[in-house]
């Protein structure tokens, strides 16, 4: 968007399919998307960070987790040039649905280790990220209860960063009635 209108940009694809779910701008020269690819999929996929330098979009080298079959980011937060934080899932061998959050720290991209609610087969996902400073970054999203593709029981999931680590925040849970 120039202010008047819109114009196609050419960015990088990863081998596969590319998907990008989430995008945040520090500047109109540094801009970060995040997302996955993946080859085969839904069976194997990887994290995707694409960098905005004001010229070109590039594809940044992600940590992805740790022996994953399936890895997603679905949000990035900005805090400043320096850090970053993306959230998602991931998939490991075991078949186990875990938070995946990944931190930039100017140079690079890794994992940080974050809580898990339940029993990690179930589902853990963070779908949403804000940051409001250093010792205060959030994530939001869902701990599934069963794989009952019909009637999933599910309950909220909030974790926060306090510039040490990520913990889980209780989090209420909503019921609602149909009835009048």
């Amino acid at each position: 968007w120039n202010g008047a209108s819109w114009t196609r940009m050419s960015s990088p694809n990863a081998p596969g399919n590319s998907f990008l779910n989430s995008v945040k701008a520090i500047s109109t020269k540094n801009i970060w998307a995040v997302g996955s690819s993946s080859v085969n999929y839904p069976l194997l996929s990887q994290t995707l960070i694409e960098h905005w330098d004001g010229k070109t979009w590039g594809i940044v080298q992600s940590s992805n987790g740790d022996e994953n079959l399936k890895a997603d980011l679905s949000s990035v937060a900005v805090i400043s040039e320096n850090d970053i934080w993306a959230v998602g899932q991931l998939e490991n061998k075991r078949y186990e649905y875990r938070t995946l959050i990944e931190h930039w720290n100017g140079q690079q991209w890794h994992s940080v280790p974050s809580p898990n609610a339940g029993r990690t087969i179930d589902g853990n996902a963070l779908s949403e990220s804000a940051g409001l400073s250093t010792t205060m970054v959030w994530a939001v999203g869902t701990l599934t209860l069963n794989d009952n593709d019909v009637s999933p029981d599910s309950a909220p999931l909030i974790e926060r960063w306090d510039g040490n680590a990520w913990k889980l925040v209780p989090g209420a849970r909503l019921i609602t009635s149909l009835a009048p």
